[in-house]
């Protein structure tokens, strides 16, 4: 056998392991969501898988949205809702008024009072810092104005979640929100934290610390008032 062919052979061999690695993951990660999905289900949630996080913003545009009846939308501070172009795709309709509470240019007095106003608005879009495989979902917040909106006020709330963030139990989902998410959206933001420096909370008392307000919702009160839609991709921090 010729060296070109033992070349060719290997590279065969090795597309086919690589073939065989993805096919594998693919396989795990979908039986992740399903069963996370059933779980969340359990616990009164509303929930949908979308296969990438351009579905997910087509289902909430193309059937969650309708469904809800919202006239009035708000947002919470979620780099998933961004990425998927909503607040753009929200703000273009005529027949919605949209709560951009993160409009820095009205400055942090108007941006706060808009938030307790963004309470009582038909929808609130959002994301989780993280979400057990039992359908437990972990938020932290600066302010608490998303914790809050999750809670209640707001008819109907929708999660937009990225399989990345799905955790085996509590445990895990805490240590993922303290080495990545909390790090990550402090580095986004500027904060003058130490996990800046140390990529891991530290549990500091800086006046930059965004880790105020911890909420775990193990229900949704009413049934279906809160749905989770699971992305089958990495989304967010």
């Amino acid at each position: 056998m010729s060296n070109n062919e033992e070349k060719r052979i290997e590279r065969l061999g090795a597309a086919r392991a690589a073939s065989s690695f993805v096919a594998g993951r693919e396989s795990a990660w979908d039986c992740i969501l399903q069963k996370t999905a059933a779980h969340l289900s359990r616990r009164g949630f509303g929930v949908s898988i979308a296969s990438s996080l351009k579905d997910a913003a087509d289902a909430v545009m193309g059937s969650l949205l309708p469904e809800s009846g919202a006239k009035q939308v708000a947002f919470g501070g979620s780099m998933t809702v961004r990425e998927a172009g909503l607040l753009e795709a929200l703000k273009a309709r005529e027949d919605l008024s949209v709560m951009d509470t993160f409009d820095a240019s009205i400055g942090q007095p108007a941006m706060l009072e808009l938030r307790r106003q963004a309470l009582l608005c038909d929808l609130f879009l959002c994301s989780a810092n993280a979400l057990t495989r039992e359908g437990e979902l972990v938020l932290v917040d600066f302010f608490g104005n998303r914790t809050a909106a999750v809670q209640f006020g707001p008819r109907k709330v929708i999660l937009l979640v990225g399989r990345n963030k799905i955790c085996v139990n509590m445990e895990e989902a805490v240590s993922r929100i303290k080495g990545m998410a909390s790090p990550a959206n402090c580095m986004r933001l500027g904060k003058k934290t130490p996990c800046v420096k140390t990529g891991y909370c530290m549990d500091c008392n800086s006046p930059d610390r965004i880790c105020t307000y911890w909420t775990v919702v193990q229900r949704s009160v009413p049934a279906g008032r809160i749905h989770v839609l699971l992305i089958d991709e990495e989304c967010g921090f």
